[in-house]
């Protein structure tokens, strides 16, 4: 009769599955503390005479991860097992605004970034021509087919 063997993760020197979720439980509670908050939107005012600047950012978060685990054994073999985890994740910020407030009023002026509206209007342009390409070939094809019938 065969024998059947049972493998404890802890036995087979891997992390029990409870303890990866604790784990990826702990590093998304880290993540989420240094998560930007209203203070990474709007910048410290600068006070320059009677005029108050704020810097306004616009801020981008993502994180993923990953947790898995294997087991089980074949008759006659060594015990299976199994295990792995990990993550990752980053914030990113950039301007895009200023908050001026003077004697005239409040406004908004714009951060414009040139390389961004150029990189827009290149992929833009590229995309159009592709079509008009595609497009194009669609009507020759289909006139060659009218014409071979």
């Amino acid at each position: 009769m065969a024998e059947e063997t049972t493998v404890n993760p802890t036995d087979a020197g891997m992390a029990a599955p409870a303890q990866g979720i604790e784990v990826v439980q702990a590093t998304l509670n880290k993540f989420l503390d240094t998560a930007p908050d209203v203070n990474a939107v709007y910048g410290k005012p600068i006070q320059n005479g009677e005029t108050t600047l704020i810097p306004t950012a616009e801020v981008l978060v993502v994180m993923g991860f990953g947790v898995g685990y294997g087991g089980g054994s074949e008759q006659g073999k060594a015990a299976g097992g199994g295990g792995g985890g990990g993550g990752g994740g980053r914030a990113f910020s950039r301007p895009v605004a200023v908050v001026i407030a003077s004697p005239e009023g409040v406004r908004v002026e714009p951060v414009v970034d040139p390389t961004k509206i150029a990189l827009a209007a290149i992929t833009a342009v590229g995309f159009m021509f592709a079509t008009l390409l595609r497009m194009t070939r669609s009507q020759r094809t289909l006139r060659q087919l009218q014409s071979s019938e």
